[in-house]
């Protein structure tokens, strides 16, 4: 199940790349397929996931849904 954009166990757009990145290390491969050069850049920690998918021209939809993709399957019964 996709989480909902309210979910606090899922990105959401005002999270940073870098707070991403802490909380869901699997992500990094989801933004590497978005194109981005967001992995290791040290702006990483300012830039929002809003920011990028305006920055690389992505819908914010596509954004989560790849970052999603990559969330631990028992991310439901963490945030339980």
């Amino acid at each position: 199940m996709l989480c909902g954009m309210m979910s606090a166990a899922c990105p959401q757009p005002d999270l940073t790349v870098a707070r991403t990145l802490a909380l869901w290390p699997g992500t990094a491969a989801a933004f590497v397929r978005l194109g981005t050069d967001c992995v290791g850049c040290p702006l990483a920690r300012f830039c929002t996931l809003d920011y990028i998918a305006r920055t690389y021209r992505l819908s914010m939809q596509a954004v989560l849904a790849e970052l999603q993709g990559c969330l631990p399957a028992d991310r439901e019964e963490r945030s339980a």
